[in-house]
């Protein structure tokens, strides 16, 4: 688990994230999604919607994507989420060890974070993360936690999206008015499905919002993880990697994160592990605990572990107040916000058509690290 002093450079680091990644001169401009929905609202519930940072080596900032909950200790997210850009266009894979994995409604405040876990194994697609990953379909990743999440777990859809399909987006990244690192969330409309996923409609995607989930409004369940879309979040296009194509990784990550609510066996699309009010929201055999479908019969999803008390582990305490210097990387934020406006203006109107991984970096090809 990063220590309370990293923590407090969530904020800074989202903001590098986004703005961080380097560009390509070669293809469609592709930016990671570090930022959070651009014209949704704040969202205040959603725990299986969650914040993934980790330390960008030698820089003393962070950076930020958001994933889901699919399983007690597992969370599905994007590749280029557990990959570092070390040079223009040049990733590296990342150690397990690095990430921190949070439960959280503002990673930039402390009342903010309820709790956090780290990870043990990271399950993607082969190779090192390019930007073929995000145009072919493959910017997917599993996270494997080293202690239960404490969220509820949120279904995988097994059936492809279809155009018209209602979305809700939901993520950290930036939002219209350059906020970073809060939860919001969003509607949209699936407008074409091909290798990816596009959408369109009154909110879309940004940087920070990389890794977060495209979910099918009415079914519940997750169509798609937040890979690209249009530079500077000025167009309503967004581009998620589709999860019917790769339901093997999802379903090995479910079963090694404990498959389901609390190890039930439910799997993701049947209703074992979705979130709910009461027994009647899940189906025949499962019942309601803890917010979340079980087998009937089967433990309720465990509480969040106490500070320190996992043993060994780098995850699975949960965050007190943070100290005094916690207005430091708040200041940078600010700084940072004001420093990527000004970039933007100067950059001036971009191609409409120029898919990118959203990283909030203008002609620049990035994945998406923000929601």
């Amino acid at each position: 688990m990063l220590s309370t002093t990293s923590r407090l450079f969530v904020g800074l680091s989202l903001v590098f994230a986004l703005l961080g990644c380097s560009s390509s001169p070669a293809g469609p401009e592709l930016r990671e999604s570090p930022a959070a929905i651009y014209y949704g609202g704040v969202e205040t519930g959603e725990p299986w919607v969650v914040a993934v940072h980790y330390p960008r080596p030698g820089t003393g900032k962070i950076r930020l994507c958001t994933g889901s909950v699919i399983a007690p200790r597992a969370v599905l997210t994007a590749k280029h989420c557990a990959h570092d850009e070390v040079s223009n266009g040049v990733w590296q894979s990342l150690e397990p060890s690095v990430f921190t994995v949070a439960v959280a409604t503002d990673v930039t405040s402390p009342s903010g974070v309820q709790h956090e876990v780290g990870v043990t194994e990271i399950r993607t697609t082969p190779g090192v993360y390019t930007k073929a990953d995000a145009l072919g379909g493959s910017d997917i990743a599993v996270l494997i936690l080293d202690a239960d999440v404490g969220a509820p777990v949120k279904p995988v859809s097994s059936l492809p999206a279809a155009v018209g399909d209602p979305l809700r987006i939901i993520g950290f990244g930036f939002t219209q008015d350059d906020q970073l690192g809060v939860k919001h969330s969003g509607d949209a409309l699936v407008s074409s499905v091909a290798t990816v996923i596009k959408s369109e409609g009154q909110s879309w995607t940004c940087s920070g919002d990389s890794g977060g989930p495209a979910l099918h409004a009415t079914r519940g369940e997750i169509l798609g993880v937040t890979s690209f879309g249009p530079s500077a979040c000025k167009v309503d296009d967004s581009y998620y990697t589709r999860l019917d194509v790769h339901a093997d990784l999802i379903s090995q990550g479910i079963e090694a994160g404990g498959g389901g609510a609390s190890g039930a066996a439910g799997a993701a699309g049947a209703g074992g592990g979705s979130a709910c009010a009461s027994s009647s929201d899940c189906p025949s055999d499962f019942e309601c605990l803890a917010g979340a479908c079980v087998e009937s019969g089967a433990p309720p999803p465990a509480p969040p572990t106490a500070s320190g008390a996992s043993s060994g582990s780098s995850g699975g305490c949960s965050i007190g107040a943070r100290p005094d210097g916690w207005a430091l990387p708040v200041l940078m934020l600010l700084v940072l916000a004001r420093l990527r406006r000004s970039r933007r203006v100067k950059a001036g109107p971009r191609a409409p058509s120029t898919p990118w991984p959203r990283g909030r970096k203008t002609g620049a090809f990035r994945p998406i690290c923000r929601r």
